[in-house]
């Protein structure tokens, strides 16, 4: 077989442009645009062969990508009045958003260096990991977008614990190798 070959690795699509199928799209379309960024149960996907359940990700949908500029996993606070988005590349103009959830409106976007981990608090501070080579550097963002504080660690950051605690006044986090807990007020 010569450079030429067929591919065999090929999708087919077909389209339904029917007026009934179209109409159906504007209403999928319209139920997603009234149900923007509202939070769902998780679901369980599959149980692994350990019986250990597999749950389905929360991804942004089409009109929230639209908002946000790119396509990734939802995380929400525990009250879910906020929405943590990170994309773990630098290949888009953001990738790191926030979303107040009630309004629907994006607070803030920017990007950062190869963000890895994050979590937003009840009142929409954000912690995000950047990824730095050896090490990892800890990011606190206010509501608006502006860095509260950061750190660079020689080492890289756990992903638990990874927490707001007492009363969401302190964030909490681990490095690895030292085993370091740090616990910064917020």
């Amino acid at each position: 077989m010569g450079i030429f070959s067929k591919n065999k690795n090929t999708i087919r699509v077909t389209i339904d442009l029917s007026p009934e199928a179209i109409e159906k799209r504007k209403q999928e379309k319209q139920e997603e645009l009234k149900n923007r960024w509202k939070y769902t149960e998780p679901q369980i996907e599959y149980y692994y062969s350990d019986g250990t359940p597999s749950y389905k990700t929360d991804w942004v949908n089409g009109s929230e990508r639209e908002q946000i500029g790119f396509l990734s996993i939802k995380n929400y606070s525990k009250n879910k009045k906020y929405c943590l988005v990170i994309v773990k590349s630098n290949d888009y103009a953001y990738n790191v958003a926030v979303v107040n959830v009630e309004k629907q409106v994006v607070l803030f976007r920017l990007k950062l260096d190869e963000p890895s981990n994050g979590t937003v608090s009840n009142e929409g501070v954000s912690v995000v990991v950047e990824s730095k080579g050896k090490g990892d550097q800890i990011v606190i963002l206010e509501k608006n977008g502006d860095v509260k504080f950061s750190k660079r660690h020689n080492y890289l950051i756990n992903h638990t614990p990874f927490e707001f605690i007492e009363n969401e006044t302190k964030f909490m986090y681990e490095t690895c190798t030292n085993y370091k807990k740090f616990k910064i007020d917020v």
